[in-house]
């Protein structure tokens, strides 16, 4: 059996939303996060439009952190409340890993990706 990628994305693109995806500009979500055998709460927030994000959260003891991208750099806010940009290869990397999938441009078989 042949599989045929752009058929199989125009199939997966049809049945996760298709056409409705072009009047979504913003995703929200609540939730619970367990970390290091802590439980909290989580909020992200994803531009669908341009691939900025946010992830925020909040635990016992280690109280709020979050982290941003904001387009062109990933901000790291930690427990101290401090900012800090995230300026490695790594974090930019997975920013833009993060932006293709944000954007759900894997649907897209024009992308540039």
């Amino acid at each position: 059996m042949i599989c045929n990628a752009a058929i199989l994305m125009t199939q997966l693109a049809a049945a996760s939303g298709g056409r409705a995806w072009n009047s979504v500009a913003e995703v929200s979500a609540t939730g619970r996060v367990t970390s290091a055998g802590l439980r909290g709460a989580a909020q992200l927030d994803s531009d669908v439009r341009d691939g900025r994000y946010a992830a925020r959260f909040r635990l016992p003891v280690e109280g709020k952190s979050a982290e941003v991208y904001d387009g062109r750099t990933v901000w790291s806010r930690d427990i101290s409340g401090g900012v800090h940009p995230y300026d490695a290869w790594y974090p930019r990397a997975r920013a833009v890993t993060q932006r293709f999938l944000t954007r759900r441009e894997y649907l897209d078989p024009s992308a540039a990706a």
